[in-house]
């Protein structure tokens, strides 16, 4: 036997041994990645809610000294405050940048649409005051029951919304009172 005919009958030798050997990796490779994605995702989201847990406690936890409200005017029903804001803050929500309370008073983004965006901290148990935060700012959404009734005899509710830094907090009695 020859040695071109002895090397063509090892190569068909090896070629008929490992012939759709390499159809089976694939779908163990794409696997692999499809669990290592997985894994790097879970940890990602594990992470995260840790340190969204962790600021939302803080800021509920947090008492506010401020007593300096500025009405920035009445926008979808609701009177909307700064509180203890002396300039605008420049705040990034996903792709967009706000210049806060600029933005809402000039009808660049509404008021309840903003607030969406944010980050919930907590909802408390005074009829409704939901607390949303983001790295720059705080947001109180009031909606407390108050001990009076309307003329009509329906609970009478305070729906401000306030506004201040991220240094802001809530106070017991924040919402118990329109502020005006």
């Amino acid at each position: 036997m020859s040695k071109d005919n002895e090397t063509k009958e090892n190569l068909s030798a090896y070629k008929l041994a490992h012939k759709g050997s390499s159809k089976h990796h694939g779908p163990l490779i794409i696997f692999g990645i499809l669990v290592f994605v997985f894994v790097v995702l879970v940890a990602y989201l594990v992470t995260n809610q840790i340190y969204m847990t962790k600021k939302s406690d803080e800021i509920l936890a947090h008492q506010s000294n401020c007593t300096e409200f500025k009405l920035l005017g009445t926008f979808e029903k609701r009177d909307v405050y700064t509180a203890c804001l002396s300039d605008n803050i420049e705040t990034k929500i996903l792709l967009n940048t706000y210049s806060i309370p600029n933005d809402i008073v000039n009808n660049k983004i509404r008021i309840e649409k903003f607030i969406s965006k944010l980050h919930k901290a907590g909802t408390l148990n005074d009829g409704g005051t939901t607390i949303f935060y983001n790295d720059d700012l705080v947001v109180v959404s009031c909606h407390k029951m108050l001990d009076t009734l309307d003329q009509y005899g329906k609970t009478v509710y305070v729906d401000d919304i306030i506004i201040g830094d991220s240094s802001f907090g809530y106070s017991d009695d924040l919402c118990s009172v329109k502020l005006k």
